[in-house]
This record gives C-alpha cells, sequence and structure tokens, in this order.
C-alpha cells in the first residue's frame, strides 16, 4: 500500500469553506494515516504465528478505515464517518486482547466460524431460493463439516474489553459509537430542534451528534493505540513519531472537551 501524496481537502457543499480548527484536526489526522501507511509498507515476508497473521490484518485493515473516514468527512458526514470510528475501536479491543492473550485470535476465528455457522442454518430453514451454483445438498454438505468442527464460545465485546484493559473506554467512548450507528434516541437526538415558544420541533439534516474536530481526534488517538498493540504483537520497532503525535492527539481531545464543555453552559 503506497502513501497518497497530502492534498486539499475537498470544498463539498455540506463544508465549503472549513474553519482553522477543522484543518487543523484534518491535517493532524492525515499526519498519523501516513505514518500508518508507512508502517504497513515496511511488513517483511516473515514466519508468522496466528496471532500474528491476524493482527498485520486488523492493521492494515485500520488504515484502510482511516483513509475511508478522511473522505467521508470531507464531505460533512460526521455521524457516517464515526461508523467507522466505532470500527476502528474494535480493531483495538481485538489487538487490545491478543496482546494480553495470544490464543485470543484463534478464539476470534473460531468466533468467526460459529457466526457463519449460524447464517448458514438460517438460510437453510428460510427457504429461499439458492443461487444456482449453489445446491441445497452443497449446503447441507457446509453445515455437516462446520459441525464436526469446534466452533468455540461467542467472545463478547465486553469481554474482549475486559482483557484488553478498556473496559472503561468501552463503556463511555464505544455505547456513545454504538448510538450513533444503531440511531438510538440519543443518536437522533440531534436531528430534533425544539421549538418551546411556538410548540413546535424543527427537523435539522445538517447535523452530527459529535463535532467532526473532536472525531478526528478520536481517530487519531485510536489508531495511534492500534499502531502501538501491532508493534508490540508483531515485534517491530515503533517509528519514533508516535510520542509526538500521540501529545497532539492529546491536546487535540482536551481543546475538544472544553468547547464541548462551554458550548454547554
Amino acid at each position: 500500500m503506497k502513501n497518497s501524496q497530502a492534498h486539499q481537502p475537498l470544498r463539498s457543499m455540506e463544508n465549503p469553506k472549513p474553519t482553522p480548527e477543522w484543518l487543523h484536526a484534518y491535517r493532524h489526522l492525515e499526519k498519523v494515516k501516513t505514518l500508518c501507511q508507512d508502517h504497513a509498507d515496511s511488513f517483511q515476508a516473515r514466519k508468522s504465528t496466528l496471532s500474528e497473521l491476524w493482527s498485520s490484518s486488523l492493521f492494515l485493515r485500520s488504515t484502510v478505515a482511516v483513509q475511508a473516514a478522511m473522505l467521508i468527512f470531507n464531505h460533512g458526514l460526521n455521524d457516517d464517518a464515526s461508523n467507522i470510528i466505532r470500527s476502528l475501536f474494535e480493531i483495538q479491543l481485538q489487538l487490545g486482547a491478543i496482546n494480553a492473550e495470544p490464543a485470543t485470535a484463534f478464539r476470534l476465528m473460531q468466533d468467526t466460524e460459529g457466526r457463519r455457522l449460524k447464517r448458514l442454518k438460517a438460510l437453510r430453514d428460510s427457504g429461499v431460493e439458492l443461487p444456482s451454483d449453489f445446491s441445497a445438498t452443497d449446503l447441507a454438505n457446509e453445515i455437516a463439516q462446520m459441525e464436526k468442527e469446534k466452533t468455540g464460545r461467542e467472545i463478547k465485546k465486553r469481554e474482549l474489553a475486559e482483557n484488553a484493559g478498556l473496559l472503561n473506554e468501552y463503556t463511555m467512548v464505544y455505547s456513545l459509537l454504538s448510538d450513533i450507528t444503531h440511531v438510538s434516541p440519543t443518536g437522533l437526538a440531534n436531528y430534533f430542534e425544539g421549538d418551546l415558544e411556538n410548540r413546535k420541533v424543527i427537523l435539522n439534516a445538517n447535523t452530527s451528534a459529535l463535532s467532526a474536530e473532536y472525531l478526528m481526534a478520536m481517530a487519531a488517538a485510536i489508531q495511534l493505540n492500534i499502531l502501538v498493540l501491532a508493534a508490540k504483537i508483531l515485534q517491530d520497532e515503533l517509528p519514533s513519531q508516535v510520542t509526538e503525535l500521540n501529545q497532539e492527539t492529546r491536546t487535540l481531545l482536551q481543546a475538544r472537551a472544553i468547547v464541548s464543555e462551554e458550548s454547554r453552559a
């Protein structure tokens, strides 16, 4: 995966003139993205355990996710970008749990196969017409083969968080991002503006639960955590820029927290 050159953020209808704060957060996330892409490009052929292979794949997936989030930020679709950041946090959970116990990678693989088996059984029981190249016999044979293999106990996200030492972050950050992803009342609340004087409710589609600046800083923090965990698991040297980028990320997060508190005052 080769690095893309720095470019000017898009000027979309939703965000024709990004603020200096937006540009600063965007440029910072771009630096984090580039650092992680460079690290991914440095991967060499090596003998790897299952936990190392899984961790390498997770890290590569995270670099793609950050690129996708940045494209979406360019169009002002912050709630949709937060969905990707939620996936980033799930990657951090998995890597954190694998770092604590490498055998977690095998359990995750078994969990994946267990979920696939459930889907195949649901397909069989639904009675829907199967594709022409996949007969009912093929489906039955695949289910029978998978049932012979042990799929293991399902791993819950909370268990991964506990094993990774990220329970507080799971309870606060992941929960909030999940509210946005699953269009809960909390996630939808910002689309309504109450006019109590005239007893009206105004719908506003041009909004988001969290600011772009805060989400970009959050994405940078999670991506840097992912880089650190992947480097530990793979026993790679950590890039020297991580310390400085982590400090700048903390500064951005603290600044956005202060802005949020002032806006509620």
